[in-house]
């Protein structure tokens, strides 16, 4: 018998108490998960392309597609209630596929999203009062990646649906008359051939770098069945060179770097993010074995590694990543370990990966009740927890999980 997640009832009083294990005895020591309810509609089917974000106070944000309305959804937790709050942003023809969420430095919610009625790529802040609304880029949007610098600047990454290329805009959103610069940092066709804008789970995903403010993308591309990372260095005696960019530089991480010579299809369900200007860490989905994978830069050795996370049964899709820090009270030195969520397809199970320096991954099962964590988002949140947003196919509705790691 499978067991359950029990309920969280405060944000910032949880007492977390069990999870599903594969196995007994496989769970990381330490790490104990609950879950709450977002958005569960009596007769509705929400949650898919969910995005979560947390905030300077260390409050979850998370946006999503509300599949039945055709709208994009946003919720907050209030955790003075321990209850999430929930809004739609815009219902204007069928939007809110592809979100992604990000929180400027007065912890008002950015979102960017795809307008399938209108074919483009739209975005929506809240400036403290209203949301507000913008459309950016026709025939535009998909696999969308959204992340604000330290000036609340916004750094989106993008498909343009007919060219297939991937597109890098920055908007300095909040300075009023300003108008987003856009340009194609890699050409050809970046996603797959089936369903509007091909391969849903294609991936890609933008952060900024802390010290240069400079942006990284990790991204799959179809056509080599790779996963390939892109960042702007300028100065760099390598950026802008082999008909790149100006002032950019890619990496082939995992795959081809041929079109039609690779025997492998890696990097779909990318996942990014970067915890220091040099410290960057990728997961992703091998499509040819079924396994999820995770990349990091080795900045010594100025390569990428890449390794096998999980390969028990179809694991991997619909990844996400984050990385959490603690300075060792005794010896001070930085013990930073990332966590990963994805979808464990064999067994229709959330699933969680982490690990201490580099010891073995261990992996457990966080969310065992029917078919859950077909979409998932992770972020680590208030008092040092790790939140992770995921939808639940069985119910058609949107769950909230808290970790407490380490």
């Amino acid at each position: 018998m499978k067991a359950r997640s029990h309920l969280a009832l405060v944000f910032g009083l949880l007492v977390t108490v069990a999870c599903g294990r594969t196995v007994p005895g496989d769970e990381p020591r330490g790490i104990m998960a609950s879950s709450i309810w977002i958005d569960k509609a009596p007769d509705g089917d929400v949650g898919q392309f969910n995005s979560l974000a947390a905030d300077s106070e260390g409050r979850p944000h998370v946006s999503y597609y509300d599949y039945t309305s055709g709208a994009l959804k946003y919720a907050r937790l209030d955790g003075a209630r321990g209850t999430w709050v929930t809004e739609i942003v815009d219902q204007e023809g069928d939007v809110g596929l592809y979100t992604s969420i990000a929180i400027d430095s007065q912890n008002n919610p950015h979102i960017v999203y795809y307008d399938v009625s209108g074919d483009r790529m739209k975005y929506a802040y809240f400036n403290g009062v209203e949301w507000q609304r913008a459309s950016l880029f026709d025939h535009g949007g998909l696999f969308a990646s959204l992340t604000l610098d330290a000036n609340d600047v916004a750094h989106i990454a993008f498909i343009d649906r007919q060219s297939y290329d991937l597109i890098y805009m920055r908007w300095d959103v909040l300075t009023s008359g300003t108008a987003p610069v856009w340009g194609v940092i890699d050409t050809g066709t970046l996603t797959g051939p089936s369903g509007i804008g091909g391969n849903l789970h294609g991936g890609i995903s933008i952060q900024v770098r802390p010290e240069t403010q400079q942006p990284i993308v990790a991204y799959y591309h179809a056509s080599l069945g790779s996963l390939l990372v892109m960042a702007k260095m300028p100065g760099h005696p390598a950026a802008g060179q082999g008909g790149l960019p100006q002032e950019w530089m890619q990496w082939v991480v995992d795959g081809s770097t041929v079109i039609g010579q690779g025997n492998d299809d890696v990097g779909e369900h990318t996942s990014l993010f970067v915890n220091g200007e040099n410290e960057w860490h990728v997961s992703y989905y091998d499509k040819t074995n079924e396994d999820l994978k995770y990349a990091r830069w080795d900045d010594e050795g100025q390569r990428w590694l890449t390794e096998r996370v999980d390969s028990d049964g179809l694991v991997g899709e619909a990844s996400s990543i984050t990385v959490v820090c603690r300075q060792d009270p005794k010896t001070r030195t930085r013990d930073c370990r990332p966590y990963i969520s994805y979808f464990d397809s064999t067994n229709n199970d959330l699933k969680v990966a982490t690990r201490r320096g580099d010891l073995p991954w261990q992996t457990f099962r966080a969310d065992l009740s029917g078919m859950t964590g077909t979409y998932t988002s992770i972020a680590e949140v208030a008092n040092g927890r790790v939140g992770i947003s995921y939808r639940d196919f069985t119910y058609s509705g949107l769950k909230f999980l808290l970790l407490l790691p380490f």
